[in-house]
C-alpha cells in the first residue's frame, strides 16, 4: 500500500515538474521547440516560462489564455508584436523588436497579418515589460500602447528608439480609469524617440509614476515635427476633486537642437477650459534644451497649457530647466506650490504666466 502511495505521489511530481518546465519557440539551448511564438505561447501553464530563441520572427501574438514568462534567448528579433489581453502576471523581456522601416532581404513575411502598429498592446493589469529594444518607425510607430482600465503594470529597463517617422515610446490613450491604488509604474527607460511617454485624460489616471528615466532627442526630425520627453493631455471635464496621484520625477530629458517645431521637456496640456489636473507632483527632473537658433515655434517648460485649464493640488518642486528659448503661458494654479525650481533662461522674449494662492518660483533670465 505505502508503495502505491509513494508511486503516486512521485508520480504527481513529475507531472508538475514537467508542467513548469520552459518551452521554446525555435532551436536553442539544446532544445528543440515550437515553430511559432503563438504555438508555445498557447501551449503554457500559467506562470511558464516561454523562451523565444535566436532569428528572425514575424509574428502578431496574443496573449489572452494564461499568464506566461516570454524571454528572448540568444539575441531574436520580431517584426512583429504582442497583445496582452485577460492574462494578468505576464511579462515580456529580452526581445529586439523590428519596424518593417528596417526590413532586410531575407527578413521572414508574416504568415498572417501584416507588421503592427505597435509592438506591444496592453490590456491586461500585471504585465511587466522590461530589457527590450524597441526600434520604431513609420511602419510600428509605438512600442507599449495602453488603452485598458488597467490597475498595474511595470515597464522598466527598456531602450526605445526611433528609425523613421513620428515615434512615441510608451502611450497610454483614451478613458483609461484604473481603480484607487492602481500602481502604474515607467522608470529606467532610455528614450529617444519623437515622444517618450505620452498620456491622455490624464485626469482619469491614478497611481501614475514616471521616474528616472533618460530622454535623448533623436536625430532626424526635420519641418515642424514636434518632439516631447513627457507629454500629459487632457481634454474631459472636472474631475470634482478626484486625484490623479501622478509622480513625476528624477527625469533627465536633453531636447535635440532642431530648425523648427515645438519641443516640450515636461508638458502638461488641457485642451478644454473646463478640464481639470490634479493630484500631480513634478519633482528633482532636469530639462536640457542647447538650442543655438530658436524660432517662436519652441518651447522648453514644466507645464504649459493654452487654455487657460485649472490645475489643483499640483507640486512642482526642485526641479532644473537649462534653456535658449522658454514659454510656459495661460495656467492657473489652485493650492498648489511651485518652489525651488531653478530655471536658467536666454530669450530675447521671455513670456511666464500664471496665477495662485502659493505660487513661487526662480526664474533666473540672461
Amino acid at each position: 500500500m505505502k508503495r502505491t502511495v509513494l508511486a503516486a505521489a512521485f508520480g504527481l511530481l513529475a507531472v508538475a515538474n514537467a508542467a513548469l518546465q520552459p518551452l521554446y519557440a525555435g532551436y536553442c539551448g539544446g532544445s528543440s521547440g515550437y515553430t511559432t511564438i503563438q504555438a508555445a505561447v498557447n501551449a503554457a501553464q500559467p506562470s511558464q516560462t516561454v523562451y523565444i530563441c535566436s532569428g528572425s520572427w514575424a509574428e502578431n501574438v496574443m496573449v489572452s489564455t494564461n499568464p506566461v514568462k516570454i524571454v528572448g534567448r540568444e539575441n531574436p528579433t520580431l517584426y512583429g508584436g504582442f497583445a496582452v489581453q485577460s492574462a494578468p502576471g505576464t511579462s515580456i523581456s529580452g526581445l529586439t523588436f523590428l519596424t518593417y522601416d528596417q526590413k532586410k532581404a531575407n527578413a521572414p513575411t508574416f504568415a498572417s497579418g501584416s507588421a503592427p502598429g505597435n509592438f506591444v498592446n496592453l490590456q491586461s493589469s500585471g504585465t511587466s515589460i522590461f530589457n527590450n529594444t524597441f526600434n520604431l518607425g513609420s511602419t510600428t510607430s509605438t512600442g507599449v500602447l495602453i488603452t485598458e482600465n488597467l490597475n498595474s503594470f511595470n515597464i522598466y529597463n527598456n531602450k526605445f528608439v526611433r528609425v523613421a517617422g513620428g515615434t512615441t515610446g510608451v502611450q497610454i490613450v483614451g478613458s483609461v480609469t484604473p481603480s484607487a491604488g492602481a500602481s502604474l509604474n515607467v522608470s529606467s527607460n532610455t528614450f529617444q524617440t519623437s515622444v517618450g511617454f505620452q498620456a491622455t485624460n490624464v485626469q482619469n489616471l491614478n497611481g501614475l509614476r514616471v521616474a528616472n528615466n533618460n530622454f535623448s532627442g533623436p536625430t532626424g526630425l526635420t519641418g515642424s515635427q514636434a518632439y516631447y520627453a513627457i507629454y500629459l493631455a487632457g481634454s474631459q471635464g472636472p474631475t470634482s476633486g478626484a486625484s490623479s496621484n501622478i509622480l513625476i520625477t528624477g527625469n533627465r530629458a536633453s531636447l535635440p537642437v532642431r530648425p523648427a517645431g515645438a519641443s516640450g521637456g515636461i508638458t502638461t496640456f488641457l485642451s478644454t477650459p473646463s478640464a481639470e489636473l490634479s493630484g500631480v507632483t513634478i519633482s528633482q527632473n532636469l530639462v536640457n534644451y542647447p538650442q543655438s537658433s530658436p524660432t517662436a515655434n519652441n518651447e522648453v517648460n514644466i507645464f504649459w497649457d493654452g487654455d487657460s485649464a485649472s490645475f489643483y493640488l499640483v507640486n512642482v518642486t526642485q526641479n532644473t530647466v537649462t534653456a535658449r528659448d522658454f514659454l510656459s503661458r495661460g495656467f492657473t494654479l489652485y493650492f498648489a506650490n511651485f518652489t525651488y525650481n531653478l530655471i536658467n533662461i536666454t530669450s530675447d522674449t521671455p513670456s511666464v504666466s500664471g496665477s495662485s494662492s502659493n505660487l513661487v518660483g526662480v526664474f533666473n533670465f540672461v
